[in-house]
């Protein structure tokens, strides 16, 4: 305990940038571009900072309805981070092609298993 009465993380904190670095960087070797999927939230955004401060800047990819909250907090977020990122919109004619084609292609019917295999 510090004198603010709570843990002391910094070594754990440390650790985890390490790990975290470590598994980056076996990943990226040898890439010269890279795209990190991006809501905008703590772990995309945390993913995002770490590759365009240790390695190079990634182009950001979020895929939302208009208005959504992905697509508003990713847009800010990139924005905040100075990255690029591109943005899809999908419509609700877009998910209703989807599950036609699912239908189709799997042969069933369960809502279930439709929330898995769409976009």
């Amino acid at each position: 305990m510090n004198l603010t009465g709570y843990p002391d993380l910094s070594e754990d904190i440390q650790r985890l940038h390490e790990g975290l670095s470590n598994s980056l960087g076996r990943e990226l070797e040898g890439l010269k571009e890279v795209a990190v999927l991006f809501s905008g939230g703590v772990d995309s955004a945390l993913l995002a900072q770490m590759v365009s401060k240790e390695y190079f800047p990634p182009t950001l990819y979020s895929i939302g309805f208009e208005g959504s909250n992905d697509i508003v907090w990713s847009g800010e977020a990139a924005g905040l981070m100075n990255l690029p990122i591109e943005q899809s919109i999908i419509h609700k004619e877009d998910i209703e092609a989807a599950i036609q084609v699912l239908v189709r292609e799997i042969n069933m019917i369960y809502p279930k298993w439709m929330a898995v295999f769409i976009p």
